[in-house]
């Protein structure tokens, strides 16, 4: 009988160790995708400002061009005329 508890008891540790791994193999599972969600949602604002950023410049330009575009037109309505 000594043996068989014996046995029992080395079963029952490797069964706790496993477990124990298995959930600290979880918890930093769970870490690293809290890190990575949250530094993929940082980048993901930073290109959306840098995007808006982008999108105002171009048109700020394209109405600096419209606006020489309509100067150059009447200049040259006004040489026609």
């Amino acid at each position: 009988m000594g043996f068989l508890n014996e046995l029992k008891k080395a079963l029952f540790a490797a069964k706790s160790v496993s477990k124990s791994a298995a959930n600290k193999a979880g918890d930093k599972g769970k870490e690293l995708y809290q890190t990575s969600k949250k530094k993929v949602e940082d980048a993901s604002d930073e290109l959306k400002d840098k995007a808006e950023d982008f999108f105002d410049l171009a048109e700020d330009k394209a109405r600096e061009i419209q606006g020489k575009a309509n100067e150059f037109i009447t200049d040259k309505k006004e040489q026609i005329v």
